[in-house]
């Protein structure tokens, strides 16, 4: 298991995730934003 350190963590990588972190990232540049999806196997 690998562990990420993050200001910011968006569960979810649909319209509505991608929206939230690119709004993330205009007002907030200086934090580090994490977007995580559920892979399938």
């Amino acid at each position: 298991m690998e562990t990420i350190e993050t200001d910011v963590l968006i569960l979810g990588g649909r319209r509505a995730g991608l929206c939230a972190a690119l709004h993330c990232a205009d007002h907030a540049p200086g934090l580090a934003t994490t977007v995580f999806v559920k892979g399938t196997s």
